[in-house]
């Protein structure tokens, strides 16, 4: 019983002594939060593809799955792509989850219901 009593004050002194050395931290720079949650979709979509020109894989991949999972569907299409070619194109596999493939596969096919076809080259034969 001692020892568990020891144990107990250990882990109280420790998570004391961690909350102190938090505390001594700066708080984060408030303006510097506020311009990224300002910055919008279209904003974010252009640095991830910014970071795919630029070959930042991992940067890209990050950019387009958070804005995919926030249902855009440009950075959906993106997402399942890199996703799909990670080893063959880039040397790595993305991680996504069963449910993630499945909402992007969606937003994407909806996406593509919504879209006219268009002329090409085949018409111009």
């Amino acid at each position: 019983m001692l020892t568990h009593l020891s144990t107990i004050k250990a882990h109280v002194v420790c998570a004391a002594i961690a909350l102190l050395l938090l505390m001594q931290l700066d708080p984060p720079n408030a303006s510097a939060v506020q311009a990224l949650q300002a910055q919008t979709p279209q904003a974010r979509y252009e640095e991830a593809a910014l970071d795919l020109r630029t070959q930042r894989w991992a940067s890209a991949y990050a950019g387009f799955a958070r804005l995919a999972d926030a249902g855009h569907e440009p950075s959906a299409e993106m997402a399942r792509w890199m996703h799909r070619q990670g080893a063959a194109l880039f040397g790595s596999e993305w991680s996504a989850t069963r449910a993630q493939q499945l909402r992007w596969d969606a937003m994407i096919v909806e996406a593509l219901r919504r879209t006219p076809p268009t002329d090409d080259l085949a018409s111009a034969e």
